[in-house]
């Protein structure tokens, strides 16, 4: 859909819901893989990213929901901080190359 059929408001809204959605969806997977955690992670906290910036207080509250679920599965990792999570993602040979952050 084109973005200028929404207003500002209602952009954010309809991507915090989409992407709630599409948590949801890879947290339900049976086995999944390195990248659907990973999409699963940046899908919850974009979520609520959107959802702060045009949501109620109700739509923010089930959003952190998300966030902490994502944490909490077992699938995730359960009781692993985020960090060492992340840390451990697998990267493509390419992505190895030196970047201004080192």
């Amino acid at each position: 859909m084109n973005q200028n059929a929404y207003t500002e408001q209602e952009w954010h809204l309809k991507q915090g819901a989409d992407l709630f959605d599409e948590a949801w969806e890879l947290l339900n997977e049976e086995k999944p893989s390195y990248e659907s955690i990973f999409l699963m992670i940046h899908a919850a906290h974009a979520s609520r990213y959107h959802l702060t910036k045009a949501g109620t207080i109700q739509d923010v509250a089930h959003a952190e929901w998300l966030v902490s679920r994502v944490y909490a599965s077992p699938r995730y990792g359960g009781s692993s901080p985020p960090s060492r999570t992340i840390q451990l993602r697998p990267l493509p040979r390419q992505q190895h190359k030196r970047s201004p952050f080192c």
